[in-house]
């Protein structure tokens, strides 16, 4: 199984939405679509939009990372503005979870996570109008 960063890069080398849209159908997941959800959900707000204070950058090599973005991307109600957990949490305390969560997947999983704070996975054609979009996803 692809990496969900592995999956966004070959988006990102497509010249056409149709041909995103075919490698997002062909690799699609519950942890894929909810990456798409929080990246262009137009009321999606986010404490961050940088990396964390704190933030160190891994240097464990490709693949062996702790975790990665099919299993943490269920945590990112944690930084949600508007979210009840989140917004009882210190600012302090958001932030050490997030330096946990992104130092334990690989720099290019974090990425992605960053990208989807800035509402933006900086794939050609996919923005804020993707639930429209995202019903050629579900079509066969």
């Amino acid at each position: 199984m692809k990496r969900i960063y592995e999956i966004l890069e070959e988006c990102k080398l497509q010249e056409n939405l149709d041909d995103v849209l075919r490698i997002l159908k062909q690799n699609q997941s519950p942890a894929l679509k909810e990456v798409l959800r929080c990246a262009y959900h137009p009321n999606a707000e986010w404490y961050f939009k940088d990396w964390p204070k704190g933030y160190r950058k891994p240097d464990t090599l490709p693949g062996i990372s702790q975790t990665n973005l099919y299993t943490e991307i269920n945590r990112i109600y944690l930084f949600q503005k508007g979210h009840p957990v989140a917004d009882k949490m210190t600012q302090e305390k958001r932030n050490d979870l997030l330096v946990q969560l992104l130092e334990g997947m690989e720099y290019d999983d974090s990425q992605v996570l960053i990208d989807i704070f800035n509402g933006d996975l900086q794939i050609q054609g996919l923005n804020k109008d993707i639930d429209r979009k995202s019903t050629r996803l579900n079509s066969s």
